[in-house]
């Protein structure tokens, strides 16, 4: 006998990046009228940097509850997951920027520990499901071979999460892991982490940018929904997928703008107990 579960999912960066982001306030108002009207049960957030905008998020997410670790200036490492259930085990794991290239502006250093980047890890139990929200560093050089100056660092939190997911996966866990990898889709380090984390990439078969060309002149896919599952115990259908905020919206101040510099992502999964 069969127990299917249904659940909505999604990942978005809400571009909440200090002293460089535009019309944070206003978009992230807009961006909760949209997310309180929407199906998701579930939400992974990136670059919510401070705790005003944690609070609006609070605020006007009535019928969520929010998971994230407590850092100096607000959520460490910028990292917020929204349930419509509660969530459980909630976890933060810290990815060091081994190997990347120091920061040479003053005021590039004094912001580095608002810049930190890791996982959340949290349990949702109604859905027998752990829930990994990461975000890595950003490629500035644009070039993700291994003759670049920030290869090491991507390589090194990649194979982080992978640990992580296959340690979650040994505790008999279904895992989502979903962020922004700030790696495309064809870089030897994407294949390297589905090859370690034996993780299914949900959009593997979209090519489609999920960064805004109006921010970067050769926009790719940097963010993603991975799913790792224990095998022949269950299967995983995808019902729906779709990017999400792909639009302009008109913000309170009258003018139509992005939600962010990043487009999302979001599933519509149903998995079956077998």
């Amino acid at each position: 006998m069969s127990n299917v579960q249904t659940i909505s999912i999604g990942t978005f960066n809400t571009w909440g990046i200090p002293f460089s982001s535009h019309l944070a306030r206003e978009r992230y108002q807009a961006l909760c009228q949209s997310i309180e009207h929407s199906s998701l049960d579930l939400l992974h957030l990136q670059e919510v940097w401070f705790y005003y905008l944690l609070d609006i998020l609070r605020t006007r997410l009535p019928s969520y509850h929010l998971a994230y670790r407590r850092g100096l200036f607000g959520p460490e490492a910028g990292l917020v997951t929204l349930s419509r259930q509660p969530l459980q085990n909630i976890e933060f794991i810290n990815f060091p920027p081994v190997g990347a290239p120091p920061e040479k502006r003053w005021w590039k250093r004094a912001t580095q520990p608002l810049k930190r980047k890791g996982a959340l890890l949290a349990c949702l139990p109604q859905w027998s499901l752990a829930t990994c929200n990461c975000h890595l560093i950003a490629n500035k050089a644009d070039d993700w071979s291994q003759a670049s100056r920030y290869y090491r660092a991507h390589e090194y939190a990649l194979e982080r999460l992978a640990d992580i997911v296959n340690s979650l996966a040994q505790q008999r866990r279904h895992i989502l892991i979903m962020g922004d990898f700030n790696i495309p889709k064809q870089s030897e380090l994407y294949q390297k982490f589905v090859q370690l984390s034996q993780a299914t990439d949900l959009f593997e078969q979209d090519d489609s940018p999920t960064y805004h060309k109006e921010f970067w002149p050769n926009p790719q896919r940097l963010d993603y929904v991975f799913f790792q599952m224990e095998e022949k115990r269950e299967q995983l259908h995808v019902r729906h997928k779709d990017f999400l905020f792909q639009e302009k919206v008109r913000l309170q101040n009258g003018k139509d703008h992005y939600l962010s510099d990043h487009i999302g992502l979001m599933a519509e999964l149903e998995i079956d107990n077998i």
